[in-house]
């Protein structure tokens, strides 16, 4: 993981111009690839996004040029760790055995999103994410040492600081929406 951050950190240092080349393909059926925030957006923020290493939808960078294999390297523990998760989720719901893996048998949707805040103007108070929540089943965050993630519970925010090189696990609302019986 600390691999991934540093390619991602080295990709998103690169020109504007240069990450902007591998920008999501129009043909391509999800946005896999480089997006930055519009200028004038509330978020401050660039991102690339990955789907499936075989799903022939991302657009990898050159440079670094190690960012295509350290990404492609990590994706699939994140989706093993994803259905761990998911099988833990689906036990302590006492869910019928293996409910949520049949539910969520399309691994093709499992993505890996590399971000990074763009540092805001002495004018601006909002930088990174608007506050939002996760549509996800579960979504992994490791961050860098940059704050600001936080979790929202009895009527407000709370910050989120995890001890350096660990793992959040958030369980997004999608898990939380009841199941009808």
């Amino acid at each position: 993981m600390s691999q991934a951050l540093q390619v991602s950190r080295s990709f998103f240092q690169s020109k504007d111009e240069e990450k902007l080349e591998y920008s999501p393909h129009p043909e391509a059926p999800i946005p896999a690839g480089y997006f930055r925030s519009p200028q004038h957006s509330q978020e401050k923020n660039e991102h690339f996004f990955m789907v499936s290493p075989t799903s022939g939808f991302n657009p990898y960078p050159t440079n670094p040029p190690q960012f295509k294999q350290v990404l492609e390297e990590i994706y699939p523990y994140f989706t093993k760790l994803g259905m761990l998760v998911e099988s833990i989720i689906n036990d302590c719901l006492d869910l019928p055995p293996n409910f949520l893996k049949e539910y969520n048998d399309d691994r093709s949707w499992d993505v890996l999103l590399a971000l990074h805040y763009v540092p805001a103007s002495n004018t601006e108070t909002n930088i990174g994410k608007t506050c939002h929540t996760d549509a996800s089943s579960v979504t992994f965050v490791f961050q860098d040492g940059v704050e600001g993630l936080e979790f929202y519970g009895d009527g407000k925010w709370i910050p989120v600081v995890p001890p350096q090189g660990t793992l959040v696990i958030n369980i997004g609302d999608l898990i939380q929406v009841p199941f009808l019986t």
